[in-house]
């Protein structure tokens, strides 16, 4: 009798191992795919956004050109006045990161990844194009119902690599000194 009772436990411990270990490996498991997706379809928008590189060139001159000749421009104005093939550029591009931050909000993205891959793409399009044009989007007119909010992604996109930039700088000074 007295060598039942630590056997049952000893059994009772090792079955709680067993059953503790298959959770662990699953979950761990999970969380690696889990990353590995999200890794993939972070590397599969950069492959979509150098594919449309003639749209992001193109749309680029006639956005540059639309804001020389009006500076309180929309994209309902572009949509409304711009000949399709001309719209269709800057539909393209502005569309691609609708969609990267979309996949942003729902956790789809690699987000150390993305900041690498884009945060300079987009900084450049957010200073030149996107900031200027969604200021005007919104006015009494309403707005054209494709609107992102390019301070919103450059919230996420830029925001890190600001700080950290303003972090190496203060290091850069304290070893200066």
């Amino acid at each position: 009798m007295s060598l039942i009772i630590p056997a049952l436990v000893s059994g009772t411990i090792s079955i709680f191992g067993v059953l503790l270990s298959v959770i662990l490996t699953r979950y761990l498991t999970n969380r690696a795919n889990i990353q590995q997706s999200k890794v993939q379809t972070t590397l599969d928008m950069f492959k979509h956004f150098q594919m449309i590189t003639e749209n992001r060139i193109k749309a680029a001159k006639i956005l540059r050109r639309q804001l020389r000749a009006n500076h309180e421009i929309s994209y309902m104005d572009l949509n409304e006045t711009l000949a399709p093939e001309e719209w269709q550029h800057i539909s393209i591009t502005r569309h691609f990161f609708t969609e990267l931050s979309r996949l942003y909000s729902a956790e789809k993205l690699d987000s150390n990844l993305a900041k690498i891959l884009f945060s300079d793409y987009f900084r450049y399009w957010h200073n030149e194009f996107f900031h200027l044009l969604n200021t005007f989007d919104y006015g009494d007119r309403g707005g054209t119902g494709i609107h992102i909010s390019s301070d919103d992604i450059a919230a996420w996109l830029l925001e890190d690599k600001l700080q950290n930039t303003s972090t190496k700088s203060r290091r850069r000074i304290k070893t200066n000194d």
